[in-house]
């Protein structure tokens, strides 16, 4: 990037600023996201420069840029029941005139970019793409990207009314990249279900409309946004919306330009950067896991494996067969059927579900084993039910070739710490 400074000068005074691209860029976001905390702009500055930025010491470049530059408006909401219980930070006038004269943006933008109120549920939608922002550029180890993404609103992109577009709904964020649309729902967990699958249906019927992606990710709250290490997701809510979305199934598997995600907060920057870049994490699970298994030398255990679809044991079609054998008894046989998991995609989660239930009465001797792809940072697996003889494989970042026992989960509970862990044996 350009290390091009920028002078701003406070009108009626000698004093001025020497502001460095990251600064230009946050306050940008800040246009846009209307106003953000320390934290989250914190985490803006971590994601252009690439490196860890300590939060004390952007408070005191923001506290300095509201008291002598008068860049920024500093609010702190002293209320009892406050959600932010700290600074928030938003754009002066003049920042935004300073903003228009440089470029960085459109020569029509209002300068009245000042919110009064700032809901719970306004400061998740901002965590929500700022953590994205953030897992984006860790993942391409360049700040590059962070000018190519296009994080206004959807109605100031497409610059209509809501009631002159076909997509009857406003999305919480939204995030455009290339040929990527990705729209963000943040649920609050008070609404109902039906609620929500109204929603995914709103977005059915505007996929059906446009030749555009249409990426829909509900992202459901958890304690992740005051960094509570104990942020369990809501994993029942969230059980329960892919369950009732089998009422629109035949549409979201095969509406080609509509995708379906479900993930809580802690997870969301993960699944929707892997979404921006276009991740096939399915691309590897040969080369990371089946390989790596047939591989192994630990143990009395020799894994053979190999891809099919049709099997008589399934209606349905699988992704292939996992045979294990003793080196010291060659006529102990155990078999294994697996597919491909994704733990967040409508679709692979349905299909889960699809071929638990084409299993053929009285054939239940096999297990089928769901293979998840090995991330760096661990994600929860959502089901939309529970199962009995499946069990779920997601090594992370254990070496599959050499660790003394492949350990894996039964399907049996939604809640990922609450399912059983055994040997894949």
């Amino acid at each position: 990037m350009s290390e091009k400074v920028y002078k701003y000068r406070r009108s009626g005074t000698q004093k001025h600023f020497h502001l460095r691209e990251a600064d230009i860029f946050v306050f940008t976001v800040l246009y846009y996201k209307r106003a953000l905390t320390t934290r989250q702009i914190t985490q803006l500055y971590s994601a252009f420069e690439g490196r860890e930025c300590s939060e004390a010491s952007i408070f005191t470049k923001l506290d300095r840029y509201s008291q002598y530059g008068a860049m920024l408006t500093k609010r702190i909401d002293k209320r009892a029941d406050s959600i932010t219980k700290r600074a928030l930070f938003s754009l002066k006038e003049k920042t935004i005139e300073f903003l228009l004269e440089i470029g960085r943006i459109p020569k029509k933008s209002s300068k009245r970019r000042y919110s009064r109120t700032t809901s719970l549920h306004t400061m998740c939608s901002r965590e929500v793409m700022i953590r994205t922002l953030l897992a984006t550029t860790k993942k391409t180890q360049t700040n590059e990207v962070l000018y190519e993404l296009d994080i206004r609103s959807f109605y100031q992109k497409k610059n209509i009314k809501i009631e002159d577009n076909q997509l009857a709904l406003i999305p919480d964020e939204h995030i455009s990249y290339q040929d990527k649309n990705i729209h963000i729902e943040m649920d609050m967990c008070k609404e109902t279900n039906s609620i929500l699958v109204e929603k995914v249906e709103k977005y059915i019927e505007y996929a059906k409309k446009t030749n555009e992606d249409v990426t829909v990710v509900f992202v459901m709250y958890d304690k992740s946004m005051f960094l509570a290490e104990d942020a369990e997701p809501p994993y029942i809510r969230m059980k329960n919306l892919l369950f009732s979305m089998r009422k629109h199934h035949e549409l979201l598997m095969n509406i080609p330009n509509l995708n379906v995600h479900i993930c809580s907060l802690k997870d969301a920057g993960d699944v929707i950067s892997d979404i921006i870049l276009g991740t096939n994490d399915n691309q590897n699970l040969e080369q990371d896991i089946l390989f790596p298994l047939s591989q192994r030398t630990v143990g009395d255990v020799n894994w053979r494996y190999t891809f099919v679809e049709k099997i008589q044991t399934f209606k349905e079609s699988i992704d292939g067969g996992l045979r294990r054998t003793y080196k010291r008894d060659k006529a102990s046989i155990q078999d294994f059927f697996f597919i491909f998991g994704n733990e967040n995609d409508y679709r692979m989660i349905a299909r889960l579900d699809d071929v638990v239930f084409s299993r053929r009465d009285g054939d239940e001797g096999v297990p089928l084993v769901v293979i998840y792809p090995k991330r760096e940072n661990p994600r929860d697996i959502l089901l939309m039910d529970t199962y009995d003889n499946v069990l779920l494989l997601s090594i992370q970042n254990t070496n599959i070739a050499t660790d003394e026992q492949i350990m894996v989960h039964a399907a049996n509970n939604v809640n990922p710490k609450r399912r059983k862990l055994v040997e894949l044996y």
